[in-house]
């Protein structure tokens, strides 16, 4: 059983191979040509099993590759993306616009992947939350903390502290008490 990025890969690894079987039926492939990530493979679905080459081709459906590039957000761990060559994993960081500038080996390329996979779970998890729970000043830690002698919960205990007065209502700090949420 094969995806379609391993159908096409196992099709680039052997190109003498003209038949494959896959979930959706059984495919040939019919053509190699180039593009800019290199020689594309245009295969094509068969019908039917048909036995002289010229009804072979006029009988098959051309069935295109998939149009989006394999994304990153398609790999859930680091253990996947370290089975890809360094040339696959280049591409891809490339295609998905994360500079591997400096990175010279396959185990820092995969430092990078888990570094993008961190950031993208926490701006999922920032998108998710909704921003009322967000500092009121720094926009990035979320409000924890109590300005006393108002009561506004606008910042969060590093800003809160640095404040002379409440970014809400201007009335002057006395103290800042560490919340808690359950």
């Amino acid at each position: 059983v094969f995806s379609d990025h391993s159908l096409s890969q196992l099709l680039w690894e052997s190109p003498s191979l003209t038949t494959v079987q896959h979930p959706f039926g059984e495919f040939i492939c019919v053509h190699l040509r180039s593009s800019p990530f290199g020689k594309r493979i245009l295969y094509y679905k068969r019908q039917e099993k048909i036995q002289s080459s010229y009804e072979e081709e006029s009988k098959a459906i051309r069935v295109d590759p998939p149009e989006n590039p394999t994304q990153l957000e398609n790999f859930v761990s680091s253990v996947q993306f370290q089975y890809l060559a360094v040339r696959d994993l280049k591409q891809l960081l490339v295609r998905n616009r994360v500079s591997y500038e400096g990175c010279r080996g396959k185990k820092e390329l995969v430092t990078k992947f888990n570094l993008w996979n961190q950031w993208k779970r926490d701006q999922e998890g920032l998108s998710s939350a909704s921003y009322d729970n967000l500092c009121k000043i720094c926009m990035d830690a979320t409000i924890d903390c109590v300005m006393l002698e108002c009561g506004h919960m606008a910042t969060c205990t590093q800003c809160g502290k640095q404040m002379n007065e409440c970014p809400i209502c201007r009335q002057c700090v006395v103290r800042v008490v560490h919340t808690f949420k359950s």
